[in-house]
């Protein structure tokens, strides 16, 4: 790597949310589980009935339960007002990198790049031979309204749109001319929370 000052490995897993989902899933149909999609709740009672359980209301019908889990991530303050201030969303950017070299200059790991305190990129090569890369903090960082209580997902934020040009060329060593160019790139939000639990 360019410019590096220090290095620090460490055994970390490696995950592919959506893969790990859609095995979770599998499982539980499995064992019985009755999976509702495209299902939105459209209310929750304030309150448990007499036995304990939740009313869930759906265009499908009634659905009864002991306990709920909201999992809305950024979304969450939507459906729970009360939390406004507590689950904040907040947009982030990466992109997918390919190279027009084959094979690409190989990277063993994933990478955690900590351009200060509060600025850092993160990379995961994939087996055929490209690189998810996020980060760009810096780039975007100062203008709030681009990220902070930001839920729109339908444009990339402006400031960072172009970070990723040249990524890997100008970071390290070995791919100066592997054609590496960002393939796809995108934004998402996820939550800044301050619960305590």
């Amino acid at each position: 790597m360019k410019g590096a000052k220090g290095c620090f490995s460490h055994t970390a897993g490696h995950l592919w949310p959506y893969k790990f989902i859609m095995h979770l899933l599998r499982k539980a149909i499995a064992q019985g589980v009755n999976l509702q999609t495209h299902t939105p709740v459209q209310e929750v009672a304030s309150s448990q009935d007499s036995g304990g359980y939740w009313k869930v209301t759906t265009p499908r019908g009634l659905i009864k339960a002991k306990t709920i889990i909201y999992a809305s991530n950024a979304y969450t303050s939507n459906i729970l007002p009360q939390y406004k201030d507590k689950i904040v969303p907040v947009r982030g950017i990466c992109c997918r990198i390919t190279t027009a070299k084959k094979p690409a200059p190989h990277l063993l790991n994933s990478y955690m790049l900590r351009h200060s305190t509060w600025e850092q990129d993160y990379l995961i090569p994939r087996t055929d031979g490209s690189v998810i890369v996020g980060g760009g903090r810096g780039t975007y960082y100062p203008i709030l309204e681009s990220w902070y209580d930001n839920v729109d997902d339908s444009t990339l934020i402006e400031s960072a749109k172009k970070y990723f040009d040249g990524y890997m060329q100008r970071t390290f060593r070995g791919w100066e001319d592997s054609g590496a160019a960002v393939d796809k790139i995108w934004t998402g939000s996820k939550c800044l929370s301050s619960l305590s639990v």
